[in-house]
């Protein structure tokens, strides 16, 4: 009741005498009210982790869901924000923004990531939440490369390479002759012939070959 009086008065002040605060003055002191919302944060975590340790088994979820005015998955949102070190640093406090949503988004950058947007000015009270994945992508290596269409496609144009090669070896074969001496070159045909000889064999044959086809 004090408070509200408190707060009556000075408005009442300022409605009364407008330059008794100039608007640096009165922005800042909004600012600061404003931020007194981040501790609370914190403290709202302790309490929903401290809580869930007490409470027996079973108690803490129903507490949540039936007792609290907000969700099972904000709780344990906020509760990782009081766990974390770097967030909760007092340092780090003044160019945090009072809103939990983001406050939990940069609890899951690394502790480089979080030093590195205090540092660049990155993190600040006004940030978004688009914000802190720009954050999250800074230094993440480029994983970028063909598409699995793009690869099934060159694999797939691979494959009817070789089944045109086997259907042309197929016709030969068919008309007494698994190589065509003319377009066929040794490593050709010692590939075809490797899986049914000995590699030695494989080598002279393809050597012999390659001879007979200078000759030619």
């Amino acid at each position: 009741m004090i408070s509200m009086q408190t707060n009556t008065t000075q408005a009442a002040s300022a409605q009364a005498n407008p330059n008794v605060w100039t608007r640096e003055s009165w922005a800042a002191r909004i600012t600061d009210a404003w931020q007194r919302q981040i501790p609370s944060i914190f403290e709202v975590g302790s309490l929903l982790e401290a809580a869930k340790t007490e409470l027996r088994h079973g108690d803490f979820v129903k507490m949540v869901k039936a007792d609290l005015p907000f969700s099972r998955s904000t709780a344990n949102k906020l509760m990782r924000i009081a766990a974390s070190d770097h967030v909760r640093n007092a340092e780090s406090i003044p160019h945090l923004p009072a809103h939990w949503a983001i406050l939990h988004g940069l609890t899951l950058l690394t502790a480089e990531q979080f030093e590195r947007g205090i540092k660049s000015g990155a993190i600040n009270t006004k940030m978004k939440l688009k914000d802190v994945r720009a954050l999250r992508d800074e230094g993440t290596p480029d994983r970028s490369g063909p598409s699995p269409i793009a690869l099934l496609k060159r694999q797939l144009n691979e494959r009817t390479h070789e089944i045109a090669h086997l259907q042309e070896q197929l016709s030969c074969a068919e008309t007494g002759s698994l190589f065509d001496l003319k377009d066929n070159t040794a490593n050709d045909i010692a590939n075809v012939v490797v899986g049914t000889v000995s590699e030695t064999k494989a080598i002279a044959i393809a050597d012999a070959m390659g001879r007979d086809q200078a000759k030619a």
